[in-house]
């Protein structure tokens, strides 16, 4: 191939209609034996992009004549229209707006919301971004109960033995009702007894059926493409249902409990089925370490942590006087109105853009993620394979990747299949970077504000600590007792931060740093030798300690690989 992957860059595409490659395996080779092949499949293959703008500042919508075109100027008009009234969230904002978006393809991203305290703005960002998306998807709770999930809307529908697929119970019921309303208009016009026998036995059996038929029923409830915004923390029942819902690989879910019947005083079974998941939005300020399936929670959700610097909370009171001391067009100084409806038209076609791409896969029972992200082996190669969490960090990475590609699949280059439909957008170097900058939070085990502590604060105070544990000795100088390891107090930590400007009790400190990051691996803790009151706290891990997250980035989001890019295979 003469084209390298940076080309792709600033390639624009052409005005001419594009076409497809013929072949199923949607492949395009690259061999030097086959090159006038190669060109050939090159020039039937769909491939066109164009200048991403995510550097922009203040982009203004395009204005493509094409009304179904969303380019990447549209999307990063969308980006900086939100990001005015929360200038200092701008990452977080784009972690909350491409998982929402995630949530009309297959692959849902979940991420969690948090910060140490309430009032932080963690509500704020994820109701400002949620907001301008379609209400006809998108459900926001204030608080649910443990089994609202399976009572919400659905159809009921029994099951067809011979095919195996369920048909909806309504036009089945109406059609035996109706055979009903004919053998009873022929009872009423018939004086022949033994016909009125049959016709009346006759009603009997539909009446059964009809009876076995609603005893067989259950209620489908679909989840496909919808998004679950919980404004504050779900309880812990409703939470691991919820869990239990997102680590199920099928589609379809058969959920079988209890619950009180029409009248309120039997309890009777009932059947639902969960067709397939949402995508889960939660907030959190509460430490959550103790949950059972802390684990299973802490691997399937991103962390987003809100900025909560001085200059935040100096930004939100300005805005705050603008909006509540003044008339609402006061407010058109901070972001116009124009904009904000701008913004919602971008949204819900980009939304429908989205959710028709990924229905031709699953029409077409095609389970992959939709992309071709043609760097994919160099990223799995920069991760170390001596943690579990390199898989982690590696999934989460295609996926924003693979979100990144979608949302701007009008801006890039394409693979499309002619039998089916189906179209793969290629990912280019902007979407790499876009989501490293992202990752650089979201690839942690831990919340952003422990592991901003961790280096901060603990890692500082335990390299001040003398390469000796600490010794009591006698009046006489003679040693008595000896500490186990080299290890901080939460004295210690509390007289560090004071030094630093920032007061904390020392169980503010065990609560919401040191037990979480103990229950995740980050911190050990022993009982002191000389004071059996206090406990000890050291990094797991003191030859690398500031290794909490094993992407290795650079300071500027550029990824660290010991492996060269074959740009020549890159589209095999």
């Amino acid at each position: 191939m003469n084209e390298s992957i940076a080309d792709l860059i600033d390639f624009t595409p052409t005005t001419s209609p594009p076409h497809v490659i013929e072949d199923n395996t949607i492949q395009i080779k690259d061999n030097d034996d086959e090159k006038e092949e190669e060109e050939e499949d090159i020039q039937e293959s769909y491939i066109q992009s164009a200048k991403n703008t995510n550097e922009e500042d203040n982009a203004e919508p395009s204005k493509n004549e094409d009304n179904d075109v969303i380019t990447s100027k549209d999307i990063q008009f969308v980006l900086d229209t939100i990001s005015k009234q929360a200038p200092l969230d701008k990452t977080q904002i784009k972690q909350i707006f491409y998982g929402i978006c995630s949530s009309q393809t297959s692959t849902k991203i979940h991420h969690n919301i948090n910060s140490k305290k309430s009032g932080e703005g963690k509500s704020y960002i994820l109701k400002l971004v949620g907001d301008p998306f379609p209400d006809s998807f998108i459900s926001k709770f204030n608080n649910m109960s443990d089994k609202a999930l399976y009572h919400l809307n659905g159809t009921e529908a029994v099951k067809n033995e011979k095919t195996g697929r369920y048909e909806e119970l309504k036009p089945i019921i109406k059609q035996l009702e109706s055979k009903i309303e004919e053998l009873e208009e022929k009872i009423e016009e018939t004086k022949d007894k033994q016909l009125k026998k049959s016709l009346k036995s006759q009603i009997k059996e539909i009446e059964n059926e009809i009876k076995d038929l609603k005893s067989k029923a259950v209620k489908i409830i679909d989840l496909d493409y919808k998004a679950f915004i919980f404004l504050d923390t779900p309880n812990e029942g409703l939470f691991n249902n919820l869990m239990s819902l997102l680590s199920q690989d099928s589609r379809e879910q058969i959920y079988v409990f209890t619950d009180k019947d029409n009248s309120g005083r039997h309890l009777q079974s009932r059947t639902v089925l969960l067709r397939g998941t949402p995508l889960i939005m939660t907030t959190q300020v509460v430490d959550d370490t103790r949950n059972y399936r802390f684990a299973e929670k802490n691997r399937r959700f991103i962390h987003v942590n809100p900025d909560s610097s001085e200059n935040k909370i100096g930004e939100a009171m300005k805005q705050m006087a603008i909006k509540f001391g003044g008339p609402s067009d006061d407010f058109e100084t901070i972001v116009s109105s124009k904009d904000i409806k701008k913004s919602k038209e971008i949204i819900e076609k980009l939304c429908r853009k989205l959710k028709d791409h990924n229905q031709k896969f699953i029409d077409n029972d095609i389970k992959d993620n939709g992309v071709k992200i043609p760097f994919a082996s160099l990223l799995y190669s920069s991760l170390p394979t001596s943690y579990a969490w390199s898989m982690t960090i590696l999934l989460r990475l295609l996926n924003y990747i693979g979100i990144i590609t979608k949302v701007n699949m009008d801006s890039r280059p394409k693979l499309v299949d002619n039998e089916t439909g189906v179209s793969y957008p290629i990912s280019i170097f902007d979407d790499l970077k876009e989501a490293l900058e992202i990752m650089k939070t979201a690839s942690l085990s831990i919340r952003p504000y422990q592991q901003q502590w961790y280096d901060t604060v603990f890692l500082p105070a335990f390299e001040e600590l003398g390469p000796e544990p600490n010794i009591k000795t006698s009046e006489y100088g003679t040693m008595i007792e000896k500490e186990s390891v080299v290890g901080l107090t939460t004295k210690d930590l509390a007289d560090k931060m004071s030094m630093q400007g920032n007061t904390a009790s020392t169980a503010h400190i065990y609560e919401n740093y040191l037990r979480p990051l103990i229950k995740q691996g980050v911190i050990n803790s022993v009982k002191s030798v000389i004071n059996g009151k206090e406990n000890l706290y050291y990094p797991v891990n003191q030859e690398n300690e500031s290794n909490v997250s094993i992407l290795p980035l650079t300071e500027d989001c550029r990824l660290i690989s010991n492996k060269p890019l074959d740009e020549k295979n890159v589209l095999e």
